[in-house]
């Protein structure tokens, strides 16, 4: 289920807080949260939405419901080890997460977007994923350093 609120998101491991943020123009008639996983669609960040490439975790709340395409850019921070929301049952540590949307984390490939690896298991409820963006995308805009 996609998300319709800013969650926050919690980082272990900051080396430099600023070489990991990069910003990327949006796509019209979206609203990206805060917290939420980000996608591209033909070159312009959108919430992430099942199979497409993983740019990253949005850092502010972008709303570019009422403009065009890239009117706005949004920063997602590309590296880094996250405390996610994903029920940690059979998970190990060393499997590959995947997203079926701007928030909810699968550990099944098909059809959905790869994230990162699991890194640690915070509780039954929150496991902790090393990022992995898709930095080979042809299509993609371009990245811009805030």
């Amino acid at each position: 289920m996609a998300l319709t609120f800013e969650q926050e998101v919690y980082r272990y491991c900051v080396a430099d807080d600023n070489d990991d943020v990069r910003l990327c123009p949006m796509k019209s008639e979206v609203n990206i949260y805060r917290g939420s996983f980000v996608g591209t669609s033909r070159g312009w960040a959108r919430p992430l939405e099942a199979g497409d490439p993983f740019l990253g975790i949005a850092t502010l709340h972008i709303n570019n419901l009422e403009g065009a395409d890239g009117d706005q850019d949004v920063a997602v921070r590309t590296r880094g080890d996250f405390l996610l929301p994903m029920c940690s049952a059979g998970i190990e540590v060393g499997r590959t997460v995947y997203a079926s949307d701007d928030c909810t984390l699968k550990l099944t490939p098909t059809g959905n977007s790869l994230i990162g690896t699991c890194v640690g298991i915070a509780d039954a409820e929150h496991v902790v994923v090393r990022l992995i963006p898709d930095y080979s995308l042809p299509d993609v805009r371009g990245w811009k350093t805030p």
